[in-house]
């Protein structure tokens, strides 16, 4: 089984065998970690409002555009400046939202021309189309300038034909609250498992609410702390504080969900 790397030393990887991403879609880093099995790499998954994306040396990057906060993405662009020359022959894959859009393309380009190369720019996230545009790199050296290729399930947000998205949220707030049952803040948790809810959270939360929303901010303050596995529990219990404040907010109508969630 691959290796997932998360808030581990960056000396545990290397510009050879490791893939890193940054993306809120299960689905897309499920199959990258398929991927690196296949090929015997390791994979990193990112935190996207750390450090990660400049300390951790990778052969492959992958980067959803807008799970970064605007300073760290343009952190992460500069550094990629200064530091252009210097750096290994690594691939980007940066994502960008579906549907395609010129002007979000000409932009990310704009972006890169004298940051890095090669990069990939993709309108969509479906793992499965991302790990068939790494492969074809490693093995013939040729890359495509962008793509566009809907995800079907890209994350935990509902599409518009389900229930209301008030009562939709609602549901998924519930179904976070009661993944961890347990009372003992001191219980070691699996890592893994804790990081699938920390970006299940965060996402659904900036989904629905904004990413500017208290609430989310507050969450968002909580997941940027230090951790280790000993210390998670703690983590989590308070993040189920959060939601039990947002749910009872919602209940009584103080809260409003964005358009379109």
């Amino acid at each position: 089984m691959t290796e997932i790397l998360l808030n581990m030393e960056p000396a545990l990887v290397s510009c050879e065998d490791t893939i890193f991403a940054i993306s809120p879609n299960i689905q897309l880093v499920q199959d990258i970690r398929d991927f690196c099995v296949q090929r015997h790499m390791k994979l990193w998954v990112g935190d996207p409002n750390s450090p990660d994306v400049i300390a951790v040396p990778y052969k492959v990057g992958i980067v959803d555009k807008y799970y970064m906060d605007p300073k760290s993405w343009g952190d992460w662009i500069e550094f990629l400046r200064e530091t252009k020359g210097d750096r290994y022959n690594d691939l980007l894959i940066i994502i960008l939202p579906y549907p395609f859009s010129e002007a979000a393309l000409d932009e990310a380009k704009r972006e890169f021309e004298d940051a890095h190369e090669p990069v990939h720019f993709m309108f969509g996230g479906a793992g499965n189309h991302i790990v068939k545009i790494i492969g074809n790199w490693m093995d013939t050296g040729s890359i495509e300038p962008f793509s566009v290729c809907q995800d079907a399930t890209s994350t935990i947000i509902p599409t518009n034909s389900e229930q209301t998205s008030q009562m939709t949220f609602r549901k998924r707030l519930d179904e976070l609250m009661n993944r961890f049952t347990f009372e003992d803040t001191k219980a070691k948790v699996n890592l893994d498992v804790y990081y699938k809810f920390r970006i299940q959270a965060k996402w659904l939360l900036v989904q629905c609410l904004g990413e500017y929303h208290p609430y989310t901010r507050e969450l968002n303050t909580l997941f940027a702390a230090d951790m280790d596995p000993f210390s998670v529990g703690a983590y989590l219990l308070a993040a189920k504080g959060i939601f039990e404040a947002l749910a009872e907010d919602l209940d009584r109508g103080l809260i409003e969900i964005k358009e379109g969630a």
